[in-house]
């Protein structure tokens, strides 16, 4: 039997293959273990109805991920949150624009988040440019091993608002391992930034972020890497503290493990 493929902008009224919108929210959430993910992503190149709910669930769910992350609340879906997007989504398809009292409740939070997070790592790394490359050799030669491993993944970390600074995370198989670069990081008087591993209310120093110019980077071993819910920076008198001083600023919401 010969198999349809879904045009780019075909989206019919359900899922032959049976896969349910919830398919969709774990995956946005980091829910999905690796063999599922790569099921699932699949899947979208060939179902229109899909690939539409999950864009939808992606974007709502990166804005309430923002808005979560400021107010240092757990990244969880309770069923009148759920709710609430479901009808977002419900909106959309019909046309409509989100209601501003989405946007509001996290708006002030939002500001406080410098760097927004792509949720999603969609497919295999795919390998930086010839430049990032070279400059990590001259820079960080040891990390060069775990970037380039089949087993890292990827994580896009894009500009928030107004601010410039943007990179890129990669993150080893076993989650023990990192590298991130910045760019656009200006340096500050008598300050580092300062990395931490975040889990709940607790923050462990993942050290001090080297300056080369606007650009940031700092290779990461830390056995404490894989319980962490995200990685965030902080600017810290110079040295580094052995807790945060200033506000941190969220740069990576980690996948669940």
């Amino acid at each position: 039997m010969k198999r349809e493929w879904s045009k780019p902008g075909d989206v019919s009224r359900s899922c032959e293959a049976g896969y349910a919108e919830q398919h969709w929210i774990d995956l946005a959430l980091g829910r999905t273990d690796r063999s599922r993910q790569a099921t699932l992503l699949n899947h979208l190149d060939v179902c229109g109805h899909c690939r539409a709910a999950h864009d939808e669930w992606s974007k709502l769910l990166i804005a309430d991920a923002a808005g979560a992350c400021g107010m240092e609340e757990p990244l969880e879906l309770p069923a009148k949150r759920r709710s609430s997007l479901e009808r977002q989504v419900r909106r959309i398809r019909a046309g409509k624009r989100l209601k501003k009292s989405l946007l509001a409740g996290a708006s002030a939070a939002a500001a406080a988040v410098m760097i927004a997070v792509a949720l999603l790592n969609r497919g295999p790394v795919v390998e930086p440019d010839t430049h990032l490359i070279s400059y990590v050799e001259q820079m960080e030669p040891a990390a060069l091993r775990m970037m380039q491993a089949a087993d890292t993944s990827r994580y896009s970390i894009l500009p928030q608002g107004n601010r410039q600074e943007s990179g890129f995370l990669w993150l080893s198989g076993d989650s023990k391992e990192a590298f991130l670069i910045l760019e656009h990081l200006n340096g500050r008087a008598n300050s580092d930034y300062q990395a931490w591993a975040v889990q709940g209310t607790r923050s462990d120093s993942l050290g001090l972020v080297k300056l080369s110019e606007d650009r940031g980077y700092l290779h990461i071993k830390a056995d404490i890497l894989p319980a962490a819910e995200n990685i965030a920076l902080s600017a810290e008198p110079q040295g580094g503290s052995l807790r945060p001083t200033t506000r941190q600023i969220v740069l990576l919401m980690l996948p669940k493990r």
